[in-house]
């Protein structure tokens, strides 16, 4: 029995949609690269190369110590933080990005995505902006039950943020990546640096620090220029949602 690219991609896509754990999916509803080519791999070798539900599971179950599996923190932070508008999820990760957030809380692993979850629960219901997420570290870090994971205790003082730009986690990085759909590409490229106002340095620093995954997706990254550095940023974090390894099968 063969079977079709087309039905193959059927099978993956089925199993993705109802059948995945969801403690394997990246943000964008695949999985990581390394777990695509293990399950590839293992189909080809234990089921003969064709594909099936039940062979996508027995390839779980048989790869599981090797899969790349979600911490409760990642699965609580997830939770949270696709609660939010499209718009929300900018306004936080252009917070998040502020060197003070760097210099103050631990940003990597499950301790960042704990800080992260907790800054955006104290936050409900009150105006979605920089100023309270700065109130909510002044108000977490004393608490007892709800405190936050710091870079250094002893000399923290609450309260300080200067609004720029610093390196995404690259660790965390697609969990925390906002999810938006962007405007029709423009090769014009946005305005210089040394012209910018401050929000747009905002948003030419995140379409900058933006990752494929790989070399020549970086490349082509570079290449995406919009109207403005937000469009710009758009655009290529569409780039990047659209060609994350996702569960395909390869022959």
């Amino acid at each position: 029995m063969t079977q079709t690219p087309e039905q193959e991609r059927a099978v993956a896509l089925e199993w993705l949609a109802k059948h995945c754990p969801i403690e394997l999916k990246t943000a964008n509803g695949g999985l990581v690269n390394g777990d695509t080519v293990l399950i590839n791999d293992f189909i080809q070798a234990s089921h003969g190369g064709l594909w099936s539900i039940q062979a996508l599971n027995d390839a779980v179950e048989k790869l599981r110590p090797q899969l790349t599996w979600k911490s409760a923190a990642q699965m609580e932070y997830e939770k949270v933080y696709n609660a939010l508008t499209a718009d929300q999820q900018n306004i936080f990760g252009a917070w998040w990005f502020g060197p003070s957030t760097k210099r103050m809380l631990i940003l990597d692993g499950d301790p960042g995505f704990e800080n992260a979850a907790e800054i955006l629960k104290w936050s409900r219901g009150k105006a979605f902006e920089s100023h309270t997420f700065d109130l909510a570290v002044s108000n977490l870090v004393g608490n007892s039950r709800r405190g936050l994971h710091l870079v250094q205790e002893s000399t923290f003082k609450p309260g300080r943020h200067s609004g720029e730009q610093v390196e995404w986690p690259k660790a965390n990085r697609s969990a925390f990546e906002a999810h938006r759909d962007s405007v029709p590409r423009n090769d014009s490229a946005p305005t210089p640096k040394n012209t910018l106002s401050v929000d747009e340095s905002r948003w030419q620093q995140m379409a900058e620090q933006l990752r494929g995954d790989n070399h020549s997706q970086d490349d082509q990254l570079a290449r995406i220029h919009g109207a403005s550095w937000r469009q710009t940023f758009e655009l290529r974090q569409k780039f990047v949602r659209e060609n994350s390894n996702r569960l395909i099968p390869t022959r």
